[in-house]
């Protein structure tokens, strides 16, 4: 009897990884029993070296496979492949023979791809059949473990060869990881959105809405734009599937915090990111049907759907500051709306009407704009949840920025739950409209995430909260001002004595993070070019550390004395038996007390009956110092701005103003693409209704960047005035000591963009106020104030350094260019060549109805 061969073919992954999978192998499925053996109803198989008559019958599945094995280790993959699937094809109820089959084939394919060669070595062209190998190989594995889900082989071979195709994918694609592809696909859909725009914008111009025929190159022109950016979505869909299968093919102990978090960022993505996709699907078939409305809003979707997927990969840090600002935004709205609703109504004739809410401002608006954020909320709690779920391998090397990660995790989840939860009351109270309610439970949620995020905060962004903490602090002492918000004088000393706590507490994490930053420069490590960092410059961190050290102890004493100061202030009071000061402007000095009697005169007519002796009146204590709490506050103010100063980078706040301002004209063109302008007047004044509504929160927000647009454009100009003051020192750049001048005079020029980017958005503020709404003029200056950010974030790039053959590189420019371009459309074409083979298969009987569970 023959003994069926499992596998005779020991293979290892020589071929296509790159270094960090290079101890990676397949391993190689144990002998088992021969299943003709063990089953003595089985009919014996003839021996493998026995050759068939010519005349013989066609050979049996086992007979097949034995064939495959042979062809397989003489290595001719083509005729080991066609044996191993004819036995896949007709094993019928042979279980054994069938998954041996789809085993094997895994493996015959994989030795294909690795017939390549090296994959950091390989030509476009070369990778991407590779690549297409491996898919076949990834797709035996999976029957092969369908068909025996308890085998351990083939799911470890299944993992590496996700793996490689994750290699091979990224060897393709240079441009970056997930986190540039997605932003990339971002940019191009939002250019493509208001190229739709445009286009539609000039075919009502032309009157030609009903028959556009006059236009359908241009609209063809975008559908094939939109179909390119559909297979670049398919291509990164690819590779967010090998990755998260990758991850998913690990057992559970093997399974990282890192792999569990990023497989839940992964699926949410994929979410998002198969939206879209449909979408851009349907906005190439809108665009070839000159339907431009129809195209233009269904292009706003996917680009809405992408910034979700994007948003999916977003660190906790960045991911909680975008949901503080939408949710103090929606703190303000219900605010606004609570006080025009309470507004009290004058009985006098004639008098004015009360102001009326807004169209759009209603308590549907608001509880819409509450669930959205609860939704992003619940999206980072579950990637939190699952790192933070699986046990620590105490036998793991201390990795203490790891450590302070999951810390920080651990104690945001609760704080997440809690916003969570006021989310949802949220919701409850404005579909009650009970705005009072809603607003205490806002501020509740908004608190909860603040504290979650601080737990997330590296060392620039605590010291950005500190210093805004401090601030305010300061203001809150200056009762004169007439935007002070009214508080009793306990409430005023409760909020001081909180806000104090809280900067002690985060100016006493900051020596850790400070500590930890030195520890790191005493054991400097290779900078991203593998080489040794300069002496130099680890010297100059090392300073800049040390100093910060320095004033943090600073801003901590000035912030310890405005608390002693506090709690001195209110003894005296009580000694002196007079009001809080904080009551009163702290600012402003206050006249000297004098006995409760001094002050009323005597009459001479009034005599003093001697029987009455007069009233005792209190002793008076020293004069309480209100000024000693103003002045350590400012103390602890300029101290911690100091600090600042060694951290802040202007550019982040610029690039963060670009993001948001962004945002906004995706905001304005999304109102234009969903309430598009209509000839009927009827209609139209109905669509205006509703444009006004959409549009309405856009006005304030805009204001907003631009009030953060002219406090950077002060920073910049400041900055570049002091910059310009220095002496020229020796060995700072250019000749004769010009660097500094360059940089202020780039600074300068940055300002100046910035300040027309200002002048932009006060523009389209007024066209958002403006009856009818022009959001056409709106989204013209939102798009003149994002090219005027995006030009100034440009002038602040550092140079290029010096090439030595510009020709070559560009050449090589060129080059890769055209390379990058064959590899997407070889690509593609394995894909349709592939999708096509499995279509005939599928098609080519009854005699493949095995093949229904392949």
């Amino acid at each position: 009897m023959n003994s069926m061969r499992r596998t005779s073919c020991k293979w290892l992954l020589i071929g296509l990884l790159n270094v960090s999978l290079s101890g990676m192998a397949f391993a190689d499925p144990p002998d088992t029993t021969d299943p003709a053996a063990a089953d003595p109803a089985a009919e014996p198989e003839p021996p493998v070296d026995e050759a068939p008559p010519a005349d013989a019958e066609p050979l049996t599945p086992r007979q097949s496979y034995n064939a495959g094995l042979e062809k397989f280790d003489a290595g001719e993959l083509d005729r080991a492949e066609g044996a191993f699937l004819e036995a896949r094809q007709k094993g019928g109820q042979d279980h054994e023979v069938r998954f041996r089959a789809a085993f094997n084939l895994g493996m015959t394919y994989a030795a294909r791809a690795d017939a390549f060669g090296i994959a950091g070595q390989l030509q476009p062209e070369d990778a991407e059949k590779a690549m297409a190998a491996l898919r076949q190989s990834a797709d035996a594995f999976r029957d092969a473990i369908r068909l025996k889900s308890d085998d351990e082989d083939a799911r470890v071979n299944l993992e590496v060869v996700l793996m490689r195709i994750q290699v091979l994918a990224n060897l393709l694609n240079k441009e970056g990881g997930l986190e540039e592809k997605l932003d990339r696909l971002i940019e191009d859909q939002r250019s493509l959105r208001e190229s739709v725009r445009a286009l539609t914008n000039t075919v009502a111009t032309a009157g030609d809405t009903t028959d556009p025929e006059g236009f359908r190159e241009d609209f063809r022109g975008l559908s094939g734009q939109e179909r390119t950016l559909l297979s670049d979505a398919n291509g990164l869909a690819e590779l967010v599937g090998a990755e998260l299968g990758g991850l998913e093919g690990k057992k559970d102990e093997e399974k990282t915090d890192e792999d569990k978090v990023r497989i839940v960022q992964l699926k949410n993505l994929t979410h998002y990111l198969d939206q879209g996709r449909g979408a851009m699907a349907d906005t190439r078939q809108l665009l070839r049907k000159l339907q431009g409305e129809a195209g233009h809003r269904k292009a706003d979707y996917v680009l809405r759907q992408l910034k979700r997927a994007r948003e999916q990969l977003a660190d906790p840090l960045a991911a909680l500051k975008s949901a503080i600002a939408d949710q103090t935004q929606l703190m303000k709205q219900t605010a606004g709306l609570e006080g025009l609703r309470n507004a009290p109504i004058s009985a006098s004739p004639g008098a004015e009407p009360p102001p009326q809410a807004p169209a759009w401002l209603t308590e549907a608006f608001l509880s819409e704009t509450q669930g959205d954020i609860k939704e992003r909320n619940a999206e980072l709690l579950m990637r939190l949840q699952a790192g933070t779920q699986s046990p620590q391998d105490p036998a793991a090397p201390p990795d203490p920025d790891k450590a302070r990660l999951l810390q920080s995790a651990t104690e945001a989840i609760p704080l997440l739950q809690t916003a969570d939860q006021a989310m949802s009351d949220t919701v409850d109270r404005l579909t009650e409209s009970k705005l009072s309610e809603a607003s205490q439970k806002e501020l509740e949620a908004l608190v909860a995430l603040s504290q979650a995020m601080e737990r997330f905060a590296d060392i620039k962004s605590l010291i950005e909260i500190a210093y805004s903490e401090q601030q305010q602090v300061v203001a809150l002492l200056k009762l004169d001002d007439p935007a002070q918000q009214p508080l009793s004088a306990e409430d005023r000393e409760q909020t001081l004595n909180d806000a104090a706590g809280r900067n002690i507490e985060r100016l006493t994490r900051l020596e850790g993070f400070f500590a930890d930053e030195l520890a790191k420069l005493d054991d400097p490590q290779p900078g991203p070019d593998g080489q040794p960092v300069p002496q130099e410059q680890t010297d100059r961190e090392k300073q800049r550390y040390q100093q910060a050290e320095q004033l943090r102890r600073r801003a901590l004493a000035a912030t310890f004395q405005m608390k002693m100061a506090m709690d001195e202030l209110k003894a005296a009071e009580a000694a002196a038996n007079v009001p809080s000061l904080l009551g009163v402007d702290a600012t402003q000095p206050v006249a000297p007390t004098q006995p409760a009697d001094a002050t009323q005169p005597i009459e001479p007519t009034q005599p003093v009956a001697p029987t009455q002796p007069a009233p005792a009146v209190a002793p008076v204590g020293p004069r309480p110092d209100p000024q000693k709490v103003v002045q350590a506050a400012q103390n602890a103010e300029e101290a911690i701005g100091d600090l600042r100063l060694l951290f802040l980078s202007a550019v982040e706040h610029l690039e963060e103003l670009a993001k948001r301002q962004a945002n906004t004209l995706d905001k304005s063109s999304s109102v234009a693409a969903t309430y598009p302008k209509n000839d009927d007047p009827d209609k139209e004044a109905e669509l205006e209704g509703e444009r006004m509504l959409a549009a309405g929160p856009l006005s304030g927000e805009q204001s907003e960047h631009a009030d953060v647009a002219d406090a950077l454009t002060e920073a910049f100009r400041a900055q570049a005035d002091a910059i310009s003051q220095q002496p020229a020192q020796p060995g700072m750049g250019g000749q004769g000591g010009q660097a500094p001048q360059q940089q202020a005079d780039a600074l300068a020029a940055a300002a100046d963009e910035i300040t027309a980017a200002s002048s932009s958005m006060r523009s389209a503020t007024g066209a958002l106020s403006q009856t009818p709404l022009d959001l056409s003029g709106t989204i013209e200056h939102q798009q003149a104030a994002l090219n005027h950010l995006q030009k100034a974030l440009e002038i602040l790039q550092p140079p290029p350094p010096p090439q030595e053959n510009k020709a070559q590189q560009d050449e090589k420019q060129q080059q890769d260019e055209i390379s990058k371009e064959q590899a997407e459309r070889k690509l593609q074409e394995v894909r349709d060549r592939e999708a096509e083979r499995r279509k005939n298969k599928e098609q080519k009987g009854p005699e493949e109805i095995v093949e229904k569970d392949w």
